[in-house]
């Protein structure tokens, strides 16, 4: 009886993944590398199937990235311009209040349009 593990071709291509990636992108064809696992590895597989299993263990590689614990990365919000210059000028003259949320405020009133317009506007982080 044999002792060591039965491994199957698509175990083989999923545990090599990186290293046929590589030689890939070095340029070597899928053709070679099936070749070299036909005669160096004794490895049985059609061009066919190794696109297949290829394919199927980018799949998984993928998943298996997706479904890794996200990494925690801090949340930067970009004020609007009007929004940020209220800021600065409340923490200039901490003691000026801001009216209460309910009273009217001397603020102009925009219209939907204008609100549109910062909406989709794209922000310039690079001046942030």
């Amino acid at each position: 009886m044999n002792n060591s593990r039965s491994v199957t071709v698509s175990g083989i291509i999923r545990k090599r993944l990186s290293e046929f990636e590589q030689r890939m992108y070095e340029g070597e064809s899928q053709t070679s590398i099936v070749s070299d696992l036909n005669e160096k590895d004794g490895i049985t597989i059609s061009l066919k199937n190794f696109r297949q299993l290829l394919s199927r263990a980018r799949k998984a590689a993928q998943k298996k990235l997706t479904l890794a614990e996200p990494v925690q990365q801090p949340v930067t919000t970009a004020l609007p311009p009007e929004i940020a210059k209220v800021e600065k000028e409340t923490k200039a003259n901490p003691e000026k209040e801001r009216p209460p949320l309910n009273e009217k405020s001397k603020r102009s009133k925009m219209s939907l349009n204008d609100m549109n317009k910062l909406l989709n506007e794209s922000l310039d982080l690079d001046n942030i």
